[in-house]
């Protein structure tokens, strides 16, 4: 016979995704993958409005630090990947067991930490001042959140423009934030 393939530790008869990275196992659910075009209470909706998501029972995660988020961090314009309870024929409502989160980011800047604010909540790289707010999210080892980072320290972060200030959405290692990329 063949050669017994793995994928994410199963073997490849139990259906499996590769998806950035993540392997994600399919059994017997579904999977769709899509970016945010409207969010309403709980119910999200994704390729232009076609598909309606409940993400009610979803347990959000960021594949980056695997925190769990609330409905809340889901945004327009956000890329996400929900695992779906089988649909029900006649409900064109879709229900999301799970949802993995890509950060909305207009912009991924790696470079060694020239300066850290703990009380103005910033760090300075590559010459410019990133603030971090709420949503601002570390890696799981920096269990200690900005007092983790240390000067001189190269890190990756993904950032969006938010109101004329770069707003850090991730931190992380360098090769982690790279890997992340990809």
């Amino acid at each position: 016979m063949g050669d017994n393939i793995q994928c994410g530790g199963k073997s490849l008869n139990d259906q499996c995704l590769l998806l950035t990275g993540l392997f994600i196992t399919l059994t017997p659910s579904y999977v769709v993958v899509g970016t945010v075009s409207k969010i309403d209470g709980s119910t999200v909706q994704i390729l232009n409005g076609t598909l309606s998501l409940d993400l009610s029972q979803a347990e959000i995660v960021d594949p980056l630090t695997n925190a769990k988020l609330p409905i809340s961090s889901i945004i327009p314009g956000m890329f996400i990947t929900p695992d779906l309870h089988t649909p029900v024929a006649g409900d064109s409502m879709l229900h999301a067991t799970s949802v993995v989160t890509k950060p909305l980011n207009q912009g991924f800047l790696v470079g060694r930490i020239e300066q850290i604010d703990i009380a103005d909540n910033t760090i300075t790289l590559l010459g410019h001042k990133l603030m971090l707010n709420g949503m601002s999210r570390f890696d799981t080892k920096r269990k200690g959140g900005l007092s983790s980072l240390k000067v001189g320290e190269v890190v990756g972060t993904n950032v969006q423009v938010s109101e004329g200030n770069i707003v850090i959405f991730t931190i992380t290692d360098k090769k982690k934030a790279i890997q992340a990329q990809q």
